[in-house]
């Protein structure tokens, strides 16, 4: 899907490395966008960002920045990297993330709850706040990549839900507060999408089809087609759109 006033936008993509993040950084790409590409993984970080250069509307360099999001210092450093680089920020997707697959009985659940909250909801939250004076000076948007999870009970992953409400939250916080100074704030909630994050979080592969089987589309979700989306509300299509949060789950909702 091609948006063609996304073009020349300074876009920075966090956990663009694989999965959503990896398919997202590429469409902003062949959109015309000057792309950043964040992740932990050095190896797959260099592959996304050549594919981004490859398929790249105007050929513009894709920026890469490896490091942990979940420490403050790395958050600061991105975002001067991004402005040292490109001078500005048209819009920031949040969209690194973690999970785990435990009970709240489990002897580590606290230990993971406080991960996931810091990875999940601080960090996209620090991060937000160090790029909004850019995004007010561009008129720019956020896109939070939350979940499904954050409106609907799914066993054995409250901490994530959890972490992934609370973003939701932000969302709609940030949309009311700075609306007025021209930026958007939405979120999108994807359902069962096979990710590397899912493979992190000890989950099942077979629970991807049990999950999604009952629900009206009955398959799981393709990173492709939520990057869709988000390039749809980082768009000019979206112009009267914010504070949203934009479920594509198949239809799982419509079954829990």
């Amino acid at each position: 899907m091609l948006f063609d006033d996304l073009k020349h936008k300074v876009v920075l993509v966090t956990g663009s490395s694989a999965g959503i993040g990896k398919a997202t950084a590429i469409l902003f790409a062949k959109n015309g966008c000057k792309v950043v590409v964040t992740g932990r993984n050095q190896q797959r970080l260099n592959e996304v960002a050549l594919k981004c250069e490859e398929v790249s509307l105007f050929k513009y360099k894709c920026v890469k920045f490896a490091g942990d999001l979940s420490e403050d210092e790395t958050l600061k450093a991105l975002i001067e990297k991004t402005i040292a680089e490109y001078g500005k920020l048209d819009i920031l997707v949040n969209n690194a993330g973690d999970g785990k697959y435990s009970c709240i009985l489990d002897d580590d659940f606290i230990e993971g709850y406080e991960l996931l909250m810091r990875v999940n909801t601080r960090a996209p939250l620090l991060l937000s706040r160090m790029a909004l004076p850019y995004l007010i000076e561009s008129k720019g948007c956020i896109i939070n990549v939350s979940s499904v999870s954050a409106i609907r009970v799914i066993p054995s992953i409250m901490a994530y839900s959890m972490s992934k409400a609370a973003l939701d939250m932000m969302t709609k916080h940030l949309a009311a507060e700075f609306g007025p100074k021209g930026v958007r704030v939405n979120s999108v909630n994807p359902g069962y999408v096979k990710t590397l994050l899912h493979q992190r979080s000890n989950l099942p592969e077979s629970i991807y089809d049990e999950l999604s089987k009952n629900q009206p589309i009955s398959r799981p979700g393709e990173s492709e087609e939520i990057a869709n989306a988000i390039c749809f509300l980082a768009s000019s299509k979206s112009a009267y759109t914010t504070g949203a949060c934009f479920v594509i789950d198949g239809g799982s909702c419509l079954v829990a």
